[in-house]
């Protein structure tokens, strides 16, 4: 990740894991506790679920069958990025990531929340299609696109 990747204490991050913000993330998955494949997420603490409000804000209507998916990736063009959502943890957990496609060699960026740079993640994979497209294409509050390297 770049020089400015913040370096968040472990009491601001326990302070931040016991008031989630009702507007972005519901919970927090730490580090080691789960099967996470934290070797894609090695400077994050832990992932946040994004919360009900920020998915209905994205659109995202839940099925009625709200199984986890069948998809491992998934890749979906929007304006000039490319979104590639992928699972973490055994099609349970799925993470954002974007790309700009007119530009090439360019390094892809993840959404996290802005608090430490925390990966948001959702618990469907077309509820992360419709947060990674709500988010290139608005400024929402709480949440940026951060270099993955």
């Amino acid at each position: 990740m770049s020089d400015d990747h913040p370096n968040v204490s472990l009491s601001d991050w326990n302070m931040f894991c016991a008031y989630p913000s009702p507007f972005v993330f519901s919970k927090i998955f730490e580090r080691g506790k789960g099967d996470i494949r934290w070797n894609i997420l090695p400077r994050a603490r832990g992932v946040a679920v994004a919360s009900d409000y920020l998915l209905r804000m994205a659109n995202y209507k839940a099925p009625k069958f709200a199984g986890h998916g069948y998809k491992t990736n998934y890749f979906q063009n929007v304006g000039s990025y490319g979104l590639t959502i992928f699972s973490i943890l055994e099609r349970q957990l799925w993470i954002i990531e974007r790309y700009n496609r007119l530009l090439p060699n360019t390094i892809n960026e993840r959404l996290v929340i802005s608090f430490g740079w925390t990966p948001l993640v959702t618990e469907h994979f077309n509820a992360a299609l419709c947060c990674g497209r709500h988010a290139t294409m608005n400024n929402v509050s709480g949440l940026k696109w951060a270099p993955t390297h």
